[in-house]
């Protein structure tokens, strides 16, 4: 470690490091970095490295530190990234290869780690050794064992006498299942430095591998008195004990683990210890049968402690210690990104707790991998749709489609994206083309009715709600969906036995317990109503749709400042949500604050540009700030969404009238007539003149007039 921090600091000095008051900052938090990795505190190394790499981007030796600071930390990818910016910096290959080529290597990039081959040339004697090594590990991943073996006995010629790489080559050896050849290096290792603790590892992980244990708890307990306080010497001791079935010495070391590192992944043997002790025996004898078969198969270097590691991120999930769950996966998944069985529990994990965003991330970032399993691939495509990412989800959709010989799954998702995107007709007409045949999934049917709420078909959606109450009486789907029905239908009392079953099936589900909140407040219960929702909030903070109907309670009790406030709230859990401009609109308008009002508008139709209801609020704003010139561009735009809807176009041809846009308005009319002749005689919406089509032909205009 000395050495690290000795050739650090000569690095930042040969790059000659600024005098200047902002060189002298950047040096400070580089240091203080330096000082913290040394003491192995590197949470601490990455805020000061972090600090100095905001002061300076460019500053080389922080950006190698940094890389090593993910790399020790378990984040494998944030290594990579951070070397290959110190190259794109220029910095030395011969200071960024030990990491990078070590973690190309774990991420299994290995047409990358040869693209390296092309530097192979500015190698220190050092380093063309661990090249030699990470080459023939690279040969490994791509079933080339013959090439492989070549580079390891090319590294091994290098240094024939030195411990360090007997042992590093020793390691690989075993780690590629050639056992032989590294028990002929351990003991020439030995023979060199008989007292080498690592060295005595490896032998007692060979004779684990043989199913010598014995051995290997002699060879462990010799390292032991060498260096105590070794975790690996006492993994490898607690391990044998457990193969041993030697209960009161395994709790022992693993109480030493513990007392160095309480995050260890050996914790987990002690949480199935206690879980048995203590009459879990079902659970607690899974998780150590599980171990147990686990160990056996074990080799050296990272896979032990990566197999640990999933072990107690898997113990922590069935726990619900969901936090711990998710950092020991997250630690996991960056060594071994293909595991799909790790995928779908972080997946799941995210998704339980509400951080759909980084489930999306999560699944989108290992797609390769993803691909491989319907289910997974499945629910990236929701994710995507609940997202808003279109072109990846209609991608994906078609991908799907081609591979699973158009799954009727395939076909509701669809439906999702289409309603998505603000097409729920369409999406009904998707459902109703499908023949799901006489028992249609209820997904399905809960889409279906989702969509004639949409569209507020409330007679069908309520009879549909009926229909399913009755079929699916224990879903709690089903009761959720009903609960929402009857509330917008007015039928309160309905809703209340929907909400009511439905907490009887979860007495701790949000949704029932939302759709409680808004019973409240159709009812006029206001304060009630709050009540509930600060319930929930104070289990999920995060929950977007309670935290705006509180602030919907505020602006119906008319306290505005509050209720802006309370929107606010949501984008710390979505920074790209609308809802607070929504609401924000809605508190200008009802205040007369005119300016503020176009303010909202306008950022609602930047952030959803399709939204033709955005769109209108904007026009209708302008035109009641008789700010005619600024009316005409989200009127071209709902030309070109409308038209195809001769009502719509109608509608169109009368906001534009009071636009003072006589030329457009008769274009729009004219379109309109094309689609739907005889259309003149109808309105042009809710609210319109009759008159419009004659006003065209007689050029007037009547700019005052309300549409």
């Amino acid at each position: 470690m000395k050495k690290i921090v000795r050739l650090a600091f000569v690095v930042a000095w040969a790059l000659g490091m600024s005098h200047s008051a902002v060189a002298q900052k950047e040096s400070e938090h580089y240091e203080k970095g330096v000082q913290a990795h040394a003491e192995g505190e590197y949470a601490e190394a990455y805020i000061h490295l972090k600090n100095a790499l905001q002061v300076d981007p460019d500053m080389v030796p922080a950006r190698l530190l940094m890389a090593r600071v993910h790399f020790n930390a378990g984040n494998i990818a944030g290594a990579a990234k951070e070397s290959e910016e110190a190259l794109l910096l220029g910095a030395d290959i011969n200071l960024v290869l030990p990491v990078y080529g070590t973690a190309l290597v774990l991420l299994e990039r290995t047409d990358d780690l040869f693209e390296l081959e092309k530097l192979a040339g500015e190698f220190t004697p050092e380093n063309r050794f661990e090249w030699a090594l990470l080459k023939g590990q690279g040969y490994l991943q791509r079933s080339q064992p013959d090439l492989a073996r070549e580079e390891f006995e090319k590294a091994a010629r290098m240094f024939p006498d030195d411990v360090r790489s007997s042992n590093t080559l020793a390691a690989v050896y075993m780690q590629s299942g050639m056992r032989e050849e590294a028990a002929r290096l351990v003991e020439k290792s030995l023979q060199l430095d008989p007292d080498n603790v690592k060295t005595l590892e490896l032998r007692a992980e060979l004779a684990i591998a043989e199913g010598d244990l014995d051995k290997a708890l002699a060879t462990l307990e010799r390292a032991y008195e060498l260096d105590s306080e070794d975790l690996r010497v006492l993994r490898g001791l607690a391990r044998v004990h457990l193969l041993q079935d030697n209960q009161e010495k395994l709790e022992h070391y693993l109480d030493l683990i513990l007392e160095q590192s309480p995050d260890d992944p050996a914790a987990t043997l002690l949480q199935a210890i206690v879980m048995v002790n203590r009459g879990s025996t079902q659970m607690g004898d899974a998780m150590l049968s599980d171990l147990s078969l686990k160990l056996s198969e074990l080799d050296a270097l990272t896979q032990s402690s990566d197999e640990m590691l999933f072990i107690q991120a898997s113990a922590d999930y069935l726990r619900g210690s969901d936090r711990s769950a998710i950092d020991l996966l997250n630690t996991y998944l960056a060594r071994k990104p293909a595991d799909l069985a790790a995928i779908r529990m972080l997946v799941d994990l995210y998704l339980r707790n509400g951080e759909n965003r980084l489930a999306n991330e999560l699944l989108s970032d290992s797609r390769e991998y993803v691909l491989k399993d319907l289910g997974l691939s499945l629910q990236l495509l929701q994710l995507y749709i609940d997202n808003g990412s279109v072109l990846l989800a209609r991608e994906l959709l078609e991908e799907l489609r081609e591979r699973t010989d158009n799954d009727p799954y395939i076909t509701i998702l669809e439906a999702e994206l289409e309603r998505s995107l603000g097409k729920s007709a369409e999406a009904l007409a998707l459902l109703d083309e499908r023949d799901f045949g006489d028992d249609p999934p209820l997904a399905a049917q809960l889409l279906r009715g989702a969509l004639l709420l949409d569209l507020s078909r409330l007679d069908r959606a309520g009879a549909l709600a009926r229909e399913l109450q009755a079929a699916h009486a224990d879903k709690l789907q089903v009761q959720n969906y009903a609960a929402v029905t009857y509330l917008r239908r007015g039928e309160l009392d309905a809703a209340e036995s929907a909400i009511d079953a439905a907490l009887g099936i979860a007495p701790d589900d949000i949704e029932a317990r939302f759709s409680r909140g808004m019973l409240l407040k159709q009812r006029g219960q206001l304060d009630e109503a709050a009540t509930v929702l600060d319930t929930i909030l104070a289990d999920r903070p995060g929950h977007i749709k309670s935290i705006m109907l509180m602030a919907r309670i505020l602006f119906q009790q008319q306290r505005y400042e509050k209720a802006l406030d309370w929107s606010e709230k949501v984008y710390a859990y979505d920074r790209l949500s609308t809802l607070p401009d929504e609401l924000q609109l809605d508190v200008y308008k009802q205040t007369g604050e005119l300016g503020k009002a176009v303010s909202a508008a306008v950022q609602l139709t930047k952030a959803e540009p399709l939204n033709d209801a955005h769109l209108v609020e904007l026009a209708e704003l302008y035109i009641e700030a008789q700010d005619y010139d600024l009316a005409q561009r989200p009127l071209r735009r709902l030309f070109v969404l409308w038209e195809n809807d001769p009502a719509r176009l109608r509608r169109l041809a009368a906001m534009q009238l009071r636009a003072n846009s006589t030329g457009e308005a008769r274009q729009t009319l004219e379109k309109s007539l094309e689609l739907a002749p005889g259309s003149a005689r109808h309105t042009a919406g809710p609210g319109a003149p009759r008159y419009c089509a004659g006003q065209l032909r007689q050029g007037r205009r009547s700019p005052g007039r309300s549409a």
